[in-house]
């Protein structure tokens, strides 16, 4: 019938008015009475209430009530603004003591100074000593003694960084100049002499003689000793150049018949064109032959 509500029907007794389709059982009409409901589900006020019950409910007092409480609770939900659930925040928790940390007494400036410019002087002297006794300066080495004369254990006791020392850490500059030249010269060449590295590394350094750059000798050096195999007694380099060695090379070829040629025979020859005691003596790094042979002009 149009005009009536939904779920309402006219009533038995063919009376007049309107009346509840079924009344609710006691299990539907009952609300749980747990003061924490609104917690559980927190979605039910935020459902829709029904305008048509709403009216029909304040209209008709026939309507059985089996939970006193119902009619009060219902008025109370309907009328609620739905609002967005508390949410409890949770103090952060105090933050754990554990073991403080141990800091070095700081030195004061004025003590610190003097500090430093006395291990800067044991850098210098040991140094000079380590070129007297005609050894290779190198960082470590000289770093090390110089913790021997001042009679401390570390450098961490110091204070201050290698680094923050000048006399060392200008050391560490070209000790780290010089090595890098030394592997990019021998690298990129297939036939070189030891002199002819010499000359190289003072051009770039803009002296005359290795000894200037007060790293010791250069046939001490530590990658001279593996690039060119030097032996321990020879005192000095011998002026041999990369286009004499060559110069040799074709005689050498010339002499065996252009037959297989082994390097260790191709350094004697030269040790004897020479007048040189030994090959270990020459200071001489062929790394390739063939590429030579194979490309006389290059």
């Amino acid at each position: 019938m149009y005009g009536q509500p939904s779920g309402f029907r006219p009533s038995g007794g063919g009376a007049g008015g309107w009346g509840w389709q079924h009344p609710p059982t006691q299990a539907q009409a009952a609300v749980p009475q747990n003061p924490d409901f609104s917690y559980q589900n927190t979605g039910y006020y935020l459902q829709a209430p029904n305008p048509l019950l709403h009216h029909h409910l304040l209209q008709n007092q026939n309507v059985p009530i089996q939970n006193p409480s119902f009619t009060s609770q219902l008025h109370q939900n309907l009328n609620f603004s739905a609002q967005n659930p508390t949410v409890q925040v949770q103090p952060r928790p105090p933050p754990q003591k554990g073991p403080k940390p141990r800091f070095q007494t700081p030195i004061s400036s004025p003590n610190k100074r003097e500090l430093l410019e006395k291990v800067d002087r044991a850098i210098d002297e040991a140094r000079r000593k380590t070129i007297e006794a005609g050894e290779s300066v190198t960082a470590w080495k000289v770093s090390q003694d110089a913790l021997l004369m001042l009679k401390v254990d570390s450098w961490s006791s110091l204070g201050f960084p290698m680094q923050g020392v000048p006399n060392l850490f200008r050391l560490m500059v070209t000790e780290g100049k010089i090595n890098a030249f030394i592997h990019c010269f021998v690298g990129v060449r297939r036939i070189t002499s030891l002199h002819d590295l010499e000359v190289a590394i003072c051009e770039n350094e803009g002296v005359e003689k290795f000894e200037e750059l007060e790293l010791g000798p250069l046939l001490r050096h530590p990658l001279v000793l593996h690039y060119f195999s030097v032996n321990s007694d020879v005192t000095e380099v011998l002026k041999i150049t990369g286009e004499e060695i060559i110069s040799f090379l074709w005689k050498f070829i010339y002499k065996c018949k252009y037959k297989e040629i082994k390097v260790e025979e191709f350094l004697d020859f030269i040790a004897k064109k020479r007048s040189v005691a030994g090959k270990e003596k020459l200071g001489i790094r062929v790394q390739s032959l063939g590429y030579v042979i194979l490309y006389p002009t290059l």
